[in-house]
């Protein structure tokens, strides 16, 4: 993987989630500014880095309960965290390679691929801003989840989802 890929990617992990947390992993700011900024060398201290700066925002975000999968333009899951593998119990083998409509309700199914596939296509923008949808448990039954969905390019999307408490 090159050095502006991984850089790529710890940038967008920050960004998508400062937009869904509502701002706070403002703590991790400072370090990816410097990340991203900084001329970097091609030298394995460097890559080691942008490996544990990406950790690092990942872990940020999966300690407030939001998971992020990742899936190429085609919809087909490439990335999948600890978090999700808790909020909808499949395991990572068992989802990666899935298409994203996997984890939906059958209701959400069309709405998704309509807006996703115009997304990729037509380069019109996924955004969709803590919307409450109901996705589908491995067991069968249904749970609401938060979603935030941001198009990174064309073959690259990213979600970051919490499962709703609808408990008081």
């Amino acid at each position: 993987m090159s050095i502006k890929k991984i850089e790529a990617i710890i940038v967008a992990f920050f960004f998508a989630a400062l937009l869904a947390l509502g701002g706070i992993v403002f703590m991790a700011f400072d370090r990816v500014e410097y990340i991203s900024t900084k001329q970097l060398q091609t030298t394995p201290t460097d890559v080691h880095n942008l490996i544990k700066e990406e950790l690092y925002l990942r872990e940020t975000i999966n300690a407030f309960g939001y998971c992020i999968l990742e899936a190429n333009g085609e919809g087909t899951i490439t990335r999948w965290d600890s978090v999700a593998s808790a909020l909808w119990g499949y395991r990572p083998d068992e989802v990666i390679g899935q298409r994203v409509e996997f984890l939906m309700a059958e209701k959400a199914k069309p709405v998704h691929e309509e807006r996703f596939y115009r997304a990729m296509r037509k380069g019109e923008g996924l955004t969709r801003d803590g919307d409450c949808e109901l996705a589908r448990h491995k067991e069968g039954y249904l749970f609401p989840v938060q979603i935030e969905i941001r198009v990174l390019g064309p073959d690259r999307v990213i979600a970051i989802i919490k499962g709703v408490n609808n408990t008081a």
